[in-house]
């Protein structure tokens, strides 16, 4: 569910994306990090994407993504959930607008989940000639020419390899596969673009003190002006017990957690954003199947 508005920290009131583009402008708004969630006893993080962005040089408009987790009573985390309960497994985040395009690749974020066993690799769809995001039926026309896609899995051992191929991200077209990845190396998060891209880089996993995940931390820090810290992020439980994949099995990273660090890559909507506190930069996990590790 798309979320249509935020409330303002700076403004004190919830405003649209487009009233926060214009109070940006102004000077009223400091922060495209400084929203949160507009449900009652609510503190999740929501950040304006493109907020920051010169308006001559955005291919969207500014939009809201919620960048951590909702309250256990939040009422819009549950229209969320009952929405993602009601989608096909079919379902993507590609649209109609998200045109064919020939010899380029789509993300395939399939979740990662116990009807999906086996082989750590999920397959993509080259393979089959599958089509995401849209149901295949003898009596129904394809609006879409058939596309290959591929996981993130997939993505980066092609990256490893050395290949590059165009890659199709929804919403904002064409990217090539070097330029889709960035080694996290002491960047200013304000320099990133607030578009799908996958964050790498050496990193330790942590059992979580409270038993309920594991902490990710990458070995390199990052910037938000002054401020220089190690990002990180967590991968809870409940996306855990959800995979039926070896590789994010709790033994798996158990065995992983605190001992030599291993390659992490991460793909993010918007990037890493400035916590709350001031004092952290987080991603946000949406997914196992948006997470890949190599061990070295």
């Amino acid at each position: 569910m798309k979320l249509e508005k935020a409330f303002s920290l700076d403004l004190n009131r919830t405003v649209t994306a487009a009233d926060a583009d214009y109070h940006y402008q102004q000077g009223a708004i400091r922060s495209k990090f400084s929203f949160k969630c507009p449900g009652l006893d609510c503190d999740a993080q929501v950040t304006c994407a493109n907020l920051d962005r010169p308006k001559g040089e955005r291919i969207l408009d500014p939009y809201y993504k919620v960048v951590s987790d909702h309250s256990d009573s939040c009422t819009i985390a549950k229209d969320i959930r009952i929405q993602k309960g009601t989608k096909s497994v079919y379902d993507d985040e590609y649209s109609d607008s998200d045109e064919y395009i020939e010899n380029a690749f789509r993300l395939n974020l399939r979740p990662l989940n116990n009807a999906r066993t086996g082989n750590d690799e999920a397959d993509d769809d080259e393979k089959t000639g599958g089509v995401r995001g849209q149901r295949q039926t003898t009596n129904t026309p394809t609006k879409r020419k058939q596309q290959r896609s591929r996981t993130v899995s997939s993505l980066v051992a092609a990256f490893l390899n050395g290949d590059d191929f165009e890659v199709q991200l929804p919403g904002t077209g064409l990217i090539s596969l070097r330029k889709l990845f960035i080694e996290i190396d002491g960047q200013q998060i304000g320099d990133f673009e607030d578009d799908m891209r996958i964050y790498y880089g050496k990193a330790w996993l942590n059992k979580s003190p409270k038993g309920n995940g594991f902490s990710v931390r990458f070995a390199n820090a990052l910037r938000h002006e002054e401020l220089s810290v190690r990002p990180s992020f967590f991968i809870n439980d409940e996306l855990i017990k959800q995979s039926g994949y070896r590789k994010f099995q709790r033994a798996t990273l158990e065995a992983l957690a605190s001992n030599k660090p291993v390659d992490i890559y991460i793909l993010s909507a918007v990037g890493p954003y400035l916590h709350k506190s001031g004092e952290y930069i987080n991603f946000k996990l949406e997914g196992l199947e948006y997470l890949e590790y190599r061990q070295n």
